[in-house]
């Protein structure tokens, strides 16, 4: 899958340069948007890869420069901060991340600008939540090319620019592409585990996993890194009492996360686990948020004691009345298992997980490194099960290295150590380097296998204005088509003889 996946990715990018070489430079960057797309669904084993990245400064050099202006002079110390989005949602942990920047950072100036979104389609939570802590919202219109310019003309005055995009967003590539552009661009690495555009125009690479960073000095190239960890507010009130009350001796176990990353994968299949845990103790009842009842996962290990909630609007009340927190896998929900954590709770770790599923670098001293397998996690989660006297023993060494590193105090103090650090630097475009990793490792399976979309793309979008030759090149390299991949031999034909129809 990820070979056939990658196969057709090199393909297409020599699509693209001919596109580009016909100089359709607007109809290039929709097409890498829409490759771009197709990679972020598709894993390809790439993490980046530098053919994509130099189309994508070479657009930018088909833009006007940008107008330099002078910066206005601060009276006072506070920052004039950049962040560009490029959709914002009522759910979804960027966003999160985003809104907690600024609410929390109140030392400095904010503004949010979105790259694709118009103000009018954001959600009035949203919306209220940017107003109270920023600037007024900035969009912007017109084509791709058009944004880039207008992107970078209104990026350069201010002191830092902090880049939450979306994984294909190709706008402010092209935008800081420009050689005259000189305000630091760093890069908030909210999707960490996939591919995504932008490793050319970073200046600084902010990490909120620390178990990412050496990965991404290797698979990236990353060398321009630092660690902002997800802020938890440690103020955590006492919410109210759920309608369910617990009987002596009940332990109650909880996982959240989305209904894909329960998907069994491997080694690793959490509602057999979960079924096994409950069967062998009688005592315990097992909450799992997030995932419907009608989950197909679930439906072979039915369980009147696991008990799925779907989707909750009160998790805080199931933390609160937790017993014991159990991450997810193979694929785990960081934010709510810190959450659970700063409301003093025990953690069990998933067993053997691949390292881009990581939150943590092992730290044996405190009880968070991972068991090494099904029956080393079994044994460790039966052990806190049967004594709350060694549960709390580990939840509180636990809550030790939590709460020292996750907290808001310690993320201000990073977060003023990336400030340091970058304010003064100049931007600079990196040089790429002459080759593209690519990996098939376990990370890369489970990712194939968790994230993959129904959603499919058109071969021959945006390159109707090719010549003939060019278009029956296009035309042979649809044999790299994958099953996310829409060819036909009537399309095919309309294409080789027709002029500027889009498939939709």
């Amino acid at each position: 899958m990820i070979t056939d996946n990658r196969k057709y990715f090199d393909s297409s990018l020599k699509t693209a340069k001919a596109i580009y070489d016909k100089g359709l430079y607007e109809d290039c960057a929709l097409y890498l948007r829409q490759l771009a797309t197709f990679a972020l669904y598709n894993i390809t084993g790439y993490y980046v890869n530098w053919k994509f990245e130099r189309l994508l400064l070479n657009l930018g050099q088909k833009i006007p420069p940008i107008s330099p202006i002078k910066k206005e002079s601060h009276t006072h110390h506070r920052l004039s901060i950049l962040h560009i989005a490029t959709e914002l949602y009522d759910i979804g942990g960027h966003t999160k991340l985003l809104i907690n920047w600024v609410k929390i950072d109140k030392d400095n100036l904010h503004t949010v600008i979105l790259t694709r979104m118009t103000e009018n389609k954001l959600s009035t939570k949203v919306k209220e939540e940017i107003d109270t802590n920023c600037n007024p919202i900035i969009t912007l219109e017109g084509t791709i090319l058009e944004r880039a310019f207008q992107l970078k003309q209104i990026a350069q005055k201010y002191d830092l620019i902090i880049l939450h995009i979306h994984p294909n967003d190709i706008i402010p590539t092209i935008a800081f592409s420009d050689p005259l552009f000189k305000t630091p661009v760093l890069f908030l690495n909210h999707a960490d585990h996939i591919f995504w555009i932008g490793i050319s125009i970073i200046d600084c690479l902010i990490q909120i996993r620390e178990s990412n960073i050496i990965l991404d000095k290797e698979r990236r190239g990353a060398n321009f890194q630092m660690f902002l960890p997800i802020p938890v507010d440690n103020t955590q009130k006492k919410e109210k009492s759920l309608n369910f009350v617990k009987e002596k001796g009940q332990v109650i176990l909880l996982s959240t996360g989305s209904e894909y990353k329960y998907k069994p994968f491997g080694e690793h299949n959490f509602f057999e686990a979960a079924y096994k845990i409950v069967n062998t103790f009688e005592n315990v009842i097992f909450f799992i948020a997030g995932v419907s009842p009608t989950c197909e996962f679930y439906q072979k290990y039915k369980h009147p004691r696991i008990i799925c909630l779907g989707n909750v609007t009160n998790l805080k009340d199931y933390e609160e009345f937790c017993d014991i927190y159990v991450e997810g896998f193979p694929m785990a929900s960081f934010t709510a298992m810190l959450q659970v954590s700063k409301r003093q709770k025990y953690i069990q770790l998933m067993y053997n997980p691949a390292d881009g599923m990581k939150l943590f670098s092992d730290k044996q001293a405190y009880n968070l490194d991972y068991p090494k397998s099904f029956e080393e996690w079994f044994i460790q989660l039966s052990e806190v099960i049967e004594s709350p006297k060694i549960r709390d023993e580990k939840m509180h060494k636990q809550y030790q290295y939590i709460n020292q590193l996750y907290n808001l105090e310690k993320w201000k103090e990073l977060l003023g150590d990336i400030y340091k650090s970058n304010k003064n630097r100049k931007h600079t475009v990196r040089n790429s380097v002459n080759f593209d990793k690519f990996y098939s490792s376990i990370n890369e399976l489970i990712n194939a296998t968790l994230l993959e979309s129904s959603s499919k793309i058109n071969h021959f979008n945006y390159c109707y204005k090719l010549n003939f030759f060019e278009k029956i090149k296009v035309v042979l390299r649809s044999r790299y088509k994958t099953k996310h991949v829409k060819v036909s031999k009537k399309q095919a034909m309309k294409f080789l003889f027709k002029r500027n129809e889009l498939f939709i």
